[in-house]
């Protein structure tokens, strides 16, 4: 009858100390998680940034092509009249 108590209890010992290693694993897996969620949603907002700052400059640049022409075709009338 002894016998069958220690088996258990060392059984019992073992599982409880897997048990205790293996939640301090998922803590840290969690928190690590979290830390790359956090890093994403950072990198997902300079995208998004980056986006709009282009779309900005692409703006920009079409209004500058378009003024280029303007001033082109006006040099062109100028030499013409010249």
């Amino acid at each position: 009858m002894r016998s069958k108590f220690y088996v258990v209890s060392v059984m019992f010992i073992i599982v409880l100390v897997l048990n205790i290693t293996l939640n301090n694993t998922l803590d840290k897996v969690q928190e690590k998680n979290t830390n790359l969620i956090d890093q994403y949603l950072d990198l997902s907002e300079k995208y998004t940034e980056c986006q709009m700052e282009n779309s900005v400059i692409l703006d920009e640049v079409l209004r500058l092509e378009e003024e280029n022409q303007i001033l082109g075709s006006y040099a062109a009338s100028q030499a013409i009249k010249d």
